[in-house]
């Protein structure tokens, strides 16, 4: 499934990196439902891009599969990657 396609909550693994080295194969990610920025977990520090950032065009041009390991826990509006029992 290509990048733009991700809806919100859902946990994703990259199949592909982006042309301009931001998203690597296998990083971890979801898009946040509160302000569209991609939740970025497992890289250095965590982190996020902001929907202007990761919708670049290329930043954007990775594909994407759900991953079934892990959920997000949203929680009074704060969100948290949790691995499934």
């Amino acid at each position: 499934m290509k990048a733009i396609e991700m809806k919100t909550g859902i946990v994703y693994k990259a199949v592909t990196g982006s042309t301009d080295g931001t998203i690597e194969i296998g990083q971890i990610m979801w898009v946040s439902p509160k302000d569209l920025s991609l939740c970025l977990p497992d890289s250095v520090g965590g982190g996020a891009l902001n929907k202007e950032e990761w919708m670049s065009a290329e930043t954007c041009d990775f594909e994407v599969e759900i991953t079934s390991e892990y959920y997000v826990d949203i929680n009074r509006g704060s969100e948290c990657l949790r691995k499934k029992d």
